[in-house]
């Protein structure tokens, strides 16, 4: 409580005014992804998803629009300067979902995870890294029992 579009129209909890991403948190990243990079780990990243309704806030708002947008550029960026699979999935539709994936306003469903996986899948790396998960992915999404929040993986 409040809500996360409360959250982010107030400027409160994990959403305070900001210009831009924290160049300390930045350089953490960087950092941590340079070691992995180092030691030939293969990272996979992706922008966590948002209500429609949170990204609108997001874009529109003065206090947070400086800084959403530098996020959406510069996260990627660096993912990709060290060579690692990136997917901006902050936006259910960037995965062919919609706002029914989602729990509330920042957390969405394991049946978006299985979208994300497969657009992260586009990536010959990742599926070198990932083996047979297409298949896997393709039969739960193929089932009629798999909805917007709970894909069927015959378990």
């Amino acid at each position: 409580m409040p809500s996360i579009v409360e959250r982010v129209k107030n400027a409160v909890a994990n959403f305070p005014p900001a210009n831009s991403v924290s160049t300390e948190r930045l350089a953490l990243l960087d950092f941590v992804l340079a070691e992995y990079e180092k030691k030939r780990v293969f990272v996979i990243g992706y922008l966590p998803p948002f209500s429609s309704e949170v990204v609108a806030q997001l874009e529109a708002d003065p206090r947070h629009s400086l800084f959403w947008s530098d996020f959406r550029r510069t996260i990627p960026e660096l993912f990709r300067k060290h060579g690692f699979a990136v997917i901006d999935a902050s936006e259910a539709a960037s995965v062919g979902m919609d706002d029914r994936a989602m729990s509330d306003g920042f957390h969405a469903e394991e049946t978006f995870q299985v979208h994300a996986l497969k657009a992260l899948l586009r990536d010959a790396r990742v599926r070198a890294v990932l083996p047979g998960a297409e298949a896997v992915l393709d039969r739960a999404l193929a089932s009629p029992r798999t909805n917007y929040w709970d894909p069927d993986f015959g378990i």
